[in-house]
């Protein structure tokens, strides 16, 4: 099951296996990103449709077939990696909005601090400014914040992850369950 004890257990040593083999790299410069251009990628998808009348065009449309399914795997992965950096940002954005609360709240009295909850206005903010629930600005902020910190901590990179098949509903687990991931990405730079 997804996010379960086990399955996050298993994430974790396939991401030091893609470490311990030297895949992926320990830089910005992430190897996903070099693997395919997208204007490659992009014409390959944009070729003409198939089209079958013999066997040899059979056979054509086959590995032609094949090429772009590659591609999109390819895309895929860029597209993955991109999105895991773009999830990061949402921290700045967090701590923008907690730097300017004091305009915010004088020029929208909707988002007035309540006595108890100091932060929850901010997430409602935040919230509505994305047009995200609640839920999934939290979801966001809390992948946000494992990311950051495993590539902070460890130096896994969202390519890593990427390779790993990693997604970002993994980083959306119990504190529990990611403690455990954790614990066994312990030893990661042995």
């Amino acid at each position: 099951m997804k996010n379960s004890e086990e399955y996050m257990i298993n994430l974790a040593k396939n991401i030091k296996r893609i470490v311990s083999l030297k895949i992926a790299s320990n830089n910005n410069e992430n190897l996903i990103l070099q693997q395919a251009s997208l204007e490659n990628a992009t014409n390959i998808l944009n070729s003409d449709t198939l089209s079958i009348t013999n066997l040899n065009s059979l056979n054509y449309s086959i590995l032609q077939w094949k090429r772009k399914e590659g591609q999109i795997i390819s895309l895929k992965r860029i597209v993955t990696v991109y999105m895991f950096t773009h999830i990061i940002d949402i921290i700045q954005l967090y701590a923008a909005v907690e730097k300017f609360k004091d305009e915010i709240q004088r020029m929208n009295p909707s988002y007035k601090q309540k006595k108890r909850n100091t932060k929850g206005w901010i997430k409602q903010y935040l919230a509505d400014e994305l047009g995200y629930s609640l839920r999934q600005l939290q979801r966001y902020i809390t992948a946000a914040e494992r990311l950051k910190s495993l590539y902070d901590n460890n130096g896994i990179t969202s390519d890593i992850l990427v390779l790993s098949k990693c997604y970002l509903s993994d980083f959306w687990c119990t504190s529990k369950t990611y403690q455990i991931f954790l614990h066994e990405l312990e030893d990661i730079s042995n």
